[in-house]
Protein backbone atom coordinates (compact mmCIF):
# COMPACT_ATOMS: atom_id res chain seq x y z
CA UNK A 1 0.00 0.00 0.00
CA UNK A 2 1.54 3.33 -0.82
CA UNK A 3 1.40 6.63 1.51
CA UNK A 4 2.40 4.49 4.53
CA UNK A 5 3.93 5.66 7.42
CA UNK A 6 6.39 4.11 10.26
CA UNK A 7 6.85 4.57 13.00
CA UNK A 8 10.63 5.00 14.11
CA UNK A 9 12.91 2.05 14.84
CA UNK A 10 13.41 2.85 18.53
CA UNK A 11 9.47 3.56 19.06
CA UNK A 12 8.98 -0.13 17.59
CA UNK A 13 11.94 -2.18 19.53
CA UNK A 14 10.10 -0.74 22.50
CA UNK A 15 6.90 -1.84 21.65
CA UNK A 16 8.55 -5.02 21.04
CA UNK A 17 10.44 -5.30 24.16
CA UNK A 18 7.02 -3.95 26.53
CA UNK A 19 5.47 -7.40 24.52
CA UNK A 20 8.19 -9.47 25.41
CA UNK A 21 7.98 -8.53 29.25
CA UNK A 22 4.86 -8.93 30.01
CA UNK A 23 3.97 -11.96 28.36
CA UNK A 24 2.99 -14.76 30.83
CA UNK A 25 5.17 -17.93 29.34
CA UNK A 26 8.51 -18.19 26.90
CA UNK A 27 6.42 -20.45 25.08
CA UNK A 28 4.65 -17.13 23.85
CA UNK A 29 6.47 -15.79 20.89
CA UNK A 30 6.86 -12.30 19.96
CA UNK A 31 6.57 -11.50 16.32
CA UNK A 32 7.72 -8.28 14.72
CA UNK A 33 7.11 -7.27 11.13
CA UNK A 34 7.44 -4.31 9.04
CA UNK A 35 6.04 -2.76 6.17
CA UNK A 36 8.68 0.00 5.46
CA UNK A 37 9.80 -1.23 2.48
CA UNK A 38 8.14 1.90 0.67
CA UNK A 39 9.64 4.04 2.88
CA UNK A 40 12.82 2.72 3.88
CA UNK A 41 14.35 0.62 0.95
CA UNK A 42 15.54 -2.43 1.49
CA UNK A 43 17.05 -2.33 5.27
CA UNK A 44 13.26 -2.47 5.95
CA UNK A 45 11.61 -4.79 3.65
CA UNK A 46 12.11 -7.01 0.82
CA UNK A 47 10.72 -6.67 -2.72
CA UNK A 48 12.09 -9.17 -5.64
CA UNK A 49 13.09 -13.20 -4.88
CA UNK A 50 16.38 -11.68 -4.56
CA UNK A 51 15.73 -8.86 -1.99
CA UNK A 52 14.05 -11.89 0.33
CA UNK A 53 17.93 -14.09 -0.46
CA UNK A 54 19.68 -11.33 0.84
CA UNK A 55 17.69 -10.78 3.96
CA UNK A 56 18.19 -14.39 4.85
CA UNK A 57 22.04 -14.63 4.56
CA UNK A 58 22.09 -11.17 6.68
CA UNK A 59 19.89 -12.81 9.33
CA UNK A 60 21.30 -16.64 9.28
CA UNK A 61 20.43 -17.73 12.09
CA UNK A 62 17.33 -15.70 12.92
CA UNK A 63 14.34 -16.43 13.17
CA UNK A 64 12.63 -15.28 9.70
CA UNK A 65 9.17 -14.91 9.10
CA UNK A 66 8.16 -13.95 5.46
CA UNK A 67 4.63 -11.87 5.23
CA UNK A 68 3.09 -12.29 1.73
CA UNK A 69 -0.13 -11.24 0.39
CA UNK A 70 -1.93 -12.05 -3.06
CA UNK A 71 -0.34 -9.43 -5.29
CA UNK A 72 1.71 -7.37 -3.35
CA UNK A 73 5.17 -6.58 -3.71
CA UNK A 74 7.17 -9.25 -2.18
CA UNK A 75 7.20 -12.18 -4.08
CA UNK A 76 4.52 -14.80 -3.98
CA UNK A 77 6.10 -18.11 -2.89
CA UNK A 78 4.79 -20.94 -1.03
CA UNK A 79 5.64 -21.73 2.23
CA UNK A 80 8.32 -24.09 0.42
CA UNK A 81 10.16 -22.09 -1.60
CA UNK A 82 10.75 -19.89 1.07
CA UNK A 83 12.06 -22.36 3.56
CA UNK A 84 15.43 -22.73 1.38
CA UNK A 85 16.83 -19.15 2.00
CA UNK A 86 15.51 -19.34 5.30
CA UNK A 87 12.33 -18.32 6.43
CA UNK A 88 10.85 -20.51 9.34
CA UNK A 89 7.41 -19.13 9.28
CA UNK A 90 5.29 -18.00 5.69
CA UNK A 91 2.75 -15.89 6.81
CA UNK A 92 -0.54 -15.84 4.25
CA UNK A 93 -3.03 -13.46 6.13
CA UNK A 94 -5.58 -12.79 3.55
CA UNK A 95 -5.59 -16.09 1.02
CA UNK A 96 -8.19 -17.19 2.54
CA UNK A 97 -10.38 -13.82 2.61
CA UNK A 98 -9.41 -12.96 -0.74
CA UNK A 99 -10.92 -16.16 -2.07
CA UNK A 100 -13.79 -15.99 -0.07
CA UNK A 101 -14.66 -12.75 -1.47
CA UNK A 102 -14.36 -14.11 -4.63
CA UNK A 103 -16.84 -16.69 -3.85
CA UNK A 104 -19.66 -14.47 -2.60
CA UNK A 105 -19.17 -12.15 -5.30
CA UNK A 106 -19.95 -14.80 -7.30
CA UNK A 107 -23.20 -15.87 -4.90
CA UNK A 108 -24.56 -12.83 -4.97
CA UNK A 109 -24.58 -12.03 -8.32
CA UNK A 110 -26.46 -15.38 -8.95
CA UNK A 111 -29.06 -14.42 -6.49
CA UNK A 112 -29.47 -11.18 -7.79
CA UNK A 113 -30.73 -12.73 -10.71
CA UNK A 114 -33.28 -13.87 -9.09
CA UNK A 115 -32.25 -17.38 -9.11
CA UNK A 116 -31.36 -19.50 -6.19
CA UNK A 117 -27.71 -21.44 -5.37
CA UNK A 118 -27.40 -24.29 -7.80
CA UNK A 119 -27.18 -28.00 -5.67
CA UNK A 120 -24.40 -28.50 -7.36
CA UNK A 121 -22.61 -25.67 -5.70
CA UNK A 122 -20.38 -26.89 -3.24
CA UNK A 123 -20.74 -25.38 -0.04
CA UNK A 124 -21.43 -27.05 3.68
CA UNK A 125 -24.68 -27.69 4.99
CA UNK A 126 -26.66 -25.14 7.25
CA UNK A 127 -25.80 -28.23 10.62
CA UNK A 128 -22.09 -28.03 9.25
CA UNK A 129 -22.06 -24.25 9.42
CA UNK A 130 -23.33 -24.25 12.67
CA UNK A 131 -21.16 -26.88 13.95
CA UNK A 132 -18.27 -24.57 12.85
CA UNK A 133 -19.39 -21.49 14.73
CA UNK A 134 -20.27 -23.49 17.50
CA UNK A 135 -23.61 -22.91 18.06
CA UNK A 136 -24.15 -25.12 20.23
CA UNK A 137 -21.58 -23.97 22.88
CA UNK A 138 -22.68 -20.78 22.29
CA UNK A 139 -26.21 -21.54 23.43
CA UNK A 140 -25.30 -23.32 26.55
CA UNK A 141 -23.14 -20.61 27.60
CA UNK A 142 -26.08 -17.72 27.09
CA UNK A 143 -28.45 -20.23 28.64
CA UNK A 144 -26.05 -20.40 31.46
CA UNK A 145 -25.58 -16.71 32.02
CA UNK A 146 -29.53 -15.95 31.41
CA UNK A 147 -29.85 -19.25 34.58
CA UNK A 148 -27.59 -16.80 36.39
CA UNK A 149 -29.13 -13.52 35.92
CA UNK A 150 -32.33 -14.39 36.94
CA UNK A 151 -31.25 -16.32 39.97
Amino acid sequence: MEGKEVVAIEEAAAKIRAAAEVRESKSFKVMARTDARATHGLDEAPQGEGELRKVAETFKGVPLIANIVEDGKTPYLGAKALEAPGFRIALFPVSALLAVTARLEGVYETLLKGEGLPASEPRVTFQRYNELIGLGEMLADAAAIKGKTEA
